[in-house]
């Protein structure tokens, strides 16, 4: 999980990387360039000829004035910055501390706490707080004696608004940490952070699989690898409730049409029907061999249909929870949606391929072919003119559901690595993609088939997305254990 690995990596920097860095520039250069980083919008300046690097893991990094990455220690005259983006910071804090007042104080004190799992480290000042700027701070210092790698760490925390903390540890050669100190402080002081997120949501302990609005839009329902279903309230970003039930990963999730009832479909090869104000099980449906990957409610909520890795597509009866259809695909069902009139039914999945399934005759009468690897989501825009798919590889695919015609192809392994969901806007005129490496939500235009924007924040892997009911929301869930929701 993202918080284990994040911790793991601080420790190894803490202990060994940082004292690490090479032979470069001096910190003293007046000529400045700018830093944006990857995952949020943090920004800050740093001396010309200085090396940022942002690959170890996003969230954190680290700025030297070194250049070569090849030396054993740090030179005297030469330190690193080790930075944590804020976003970072808060879901630290929330793993490690969650009770604690959040200051920089208590920020500086976490990160002390981080570092002080080495037997080397002496905390020379506790933390303290101050001004940097207009800005509340807060620092202290530390000593690292490690033979010939030794030196001398300062630890910050500032606090840039909103709840968000920026972190850094500046360490030197021994005894330069006060010359280290003032271009530190340079550096912090042009930092900028401005989240394009309306709200994180934190409550996981693990990756999130699947995300949805209600269709009244009020909440947020969210499905994990902890097992647990989540309700959140939409605009307060508040969890409401916690829907336990499934004895593994729970993987799908959708709403019945009316909203009374929200069906969940696992890893533990079941599906679950819960009643949305009771919060208790109405079934459970049991006929799939495998994990259970896309749930789907029919327009009239009657039914719903259950695709899973065992490469079928079951149609459940909800009055008798009994099943009406079974559909053997080609592979393991990963991707499934009605059309809106509910005659069609389109699956995708391990294979590349997507069809179309007609309702009432229990037919196949369409298959588009040749696609581009593995197909992670299908989708109908809401009035079923339009169909969309995005395959593992990243690929996106539009068509008309009418004619069966490509109408675009929005992105490719240029744009993402790997992506796993997609969702149109309530509307039809915006496609949400979700992806990773890099681990952003994409928005393109289906008139003109270009990309208008790109939603960073998480820090690993978005695997769901979902519009509000309205379109002004837009919901994420990723593998860093959050949700975020976003003002489109």
């Amino acid at each position: 999980m993202l918080l284990k690995r994040l911790l793991a990596l601080v420790m190894m920097v803490m202990v060994m990387s940082l004292l690490a860095l090479p032979a470069g520039l001096s910190a003293q250069d007046s000529e400045r360039e700018t830093y944006r980083s990857p995952g949020g919008l943090l920004t800050f300046e740093y001396p010309a000829g200085w090396v940022v690097d942002d690959s170890d893991t996003i969230g954190i990094l680290i700025a030297s004035s070194e250049t070569t990455l090849t030396a054993d220690t740090i030179p005297a005259g030469e330190l690193g910055i080790l930075l944590f983006d804020p976003a970072v910071m808060g879901e630290l804090a929330a793993e490690i501390a969650p009770d604690a007042d959040n200051t920089p104080v208590d920020t500086v004190e976490l990160l002390l706490e981080i570092f002080l799992g080495s037997d080397d480290t002496t905390i020379t000042s506790p933390a303290a707080p101050f001004t940097l700027g207009e800005r509340d701070a807060a620092r202290a210092t530390v000593t690292v004696d490690t033979g010939d790698d030794g030196g001398d760490a300062l630890v910050f925390a500032l606090d840039m608004g909103d709840g968000f903390m920026l972190a850094a540890i500046v360490v030197s050669a021994p005894g330069e940490i006060e010359q280290a100190e003032l271009p530190a402080r340079d550096l912090l002081l042009s930092a900028q952070y401005t989240p394009q997120w309306y709200a994180i949501l934190s409550g996981h302990n693990d990756w999130v699989n699947a995300v949805t609005f209600s269709p009244d839009g009020a909440t947020v329902a969210s499905a994990s690898d902890d097992r647990t279903v989540r309700l959140w309230d939409a605009e307060s970003g508040e969890q409401v409730a916690e829907l336990s039930g499934h004895v593994d990963f729970v993987l799908s999730l959708a709403y019945s049409p009316d909203g009374t009832q929200l069906a969940s479909g696992s890893y533990d090869t079941s599906v679950i029907v819960w009643d949305v104000e009771s919060r208790e099980p109405l079934a459970t449906l049991e006929g799939h061999s495998l994990p259970v990957n896309a749930v789907a409610f029919n327009p009239d909520g009657a039914r719903l249909a259950s695709g899973s890795a065992d490469a079928t597509v079951i149609v459940w009866d909800l009055d008798s929870g009994e099943p009406v259809t079974t559909i053997t695909f080609e592979a393991s069902v990963v991707g499934l949606d009605y059309s809106p009139d509910g005659s069609l039914l389109a699956i995708g999945g391990a294979t590349n391929m997507v069809w179309l399934w007609d309702v009432e005759s229990g037919e196949r009468v369409h298959v588009f072919e040749g696609l581009d690897g593995d197909i992670k989501a299908v989708t109908f825009s809401q009035d079923g003119s339009l169909l969309a798919a995005v395959s593992e590889s990243g690929t996106v695919y539009v068509w008309d559901a009418a004619s069966r015609e490509q109408l675009h192809l929005l992105a490719g392994t240029d744009t993402y690595s790997n992506a796993y969901d997609v969702a149109f806007s309530p509307d039809g005129s915006t496609l949400a993609v979700a992806g990773e490496n890099p681990a952003v939500v994409a928005l393109w235009d289906t008139g003109s088939g270009e990309r208008i924007a790109v939603l960073e924040g998480h820090f690993d892997r978005v695997h769901s997305v979902a519009f509000s009911p309205d379109g002004t929301r837009l919901a994420s869930g990723s593998y860093d254990n959050t949700l975020r929701l976003w003002d489109v």
